[in-house]
């Protein structure tokens, strides 16, 4: 139910929605990190929403394609501990095909190469790269560099890169 709402919010296309779908999509790290610092100890003030709906949340600000979310959804990525919600967030940023967009895709993928091999979420990485094809900027071009030159990144994850590093344009 509040999976579909959410959906529905972004699907409106309506600025006025931008507030409830942040607070959507932040809502389990916000709220941990006020919880640690004023209700340690005592009950959550609302219940945690699922990561399907803080997904959702991230995917609907993408397609409002509104440049002040960019740095929500950037910072999201780098602090949700899902995986379903760092790659909504990727194809977010994808879908609002912003130059901008490119350091938050390129810091997650760094952040990503920076785990020991067996920390390391392939299904982020992949997403974050099929985002720069989808934004085609060459701001893109040297992280996926990164990637292809990587020795302990899966073999598929480099053919993404390369194939994404096709779709660049220079012009």
């Amino acid at each position: 139910m509040k999976r579909a709402a959410v959906e529905k919010l972004g699907n409106l296309r309506s600025f006025e929605a931008e507030d409830i779908l942040i607070a959507a999509m932040t809502y389990t790290w916000a709220w941990d990190r006020f919880d640690k610092k004023y209700l340690t100890g005592k009950k959550k003030l609302i219940p945690e929403l699922d990561e399907e709906v803080r997904a959702e949340a991230a995917l609907s600000l993408g397609k409002l394609r509104d440049p002040k979310n960019i740095y929500a959804i950037g910072n999201t990525i780098m602090v949700d501990k899902s995986s379903m919600v760092k790659q909504y967030c990727l194809k977010a940023l994808g879908l609002m095909n912003k130059k901008e967009c490119v350091q938050h895709i390129e810091k997650a993928i760094k952040y990503e190469l920076s785990l020991n091999k067996n920390l390391l979420d392939n299904n982020v990485v992949i997403t974050a790269i099929k985002a720069l094809g989808s934004i085609r900027h060459k701001d893109g071009f040297s992280i996926l560099i990164e990637v292809t030159q990587n020795e302990k990144l899966d073999p598929d994850i480099k053919k993404e890169a390369l194939r994404t590093l096709e779709k660049i344009k220079w012009d």
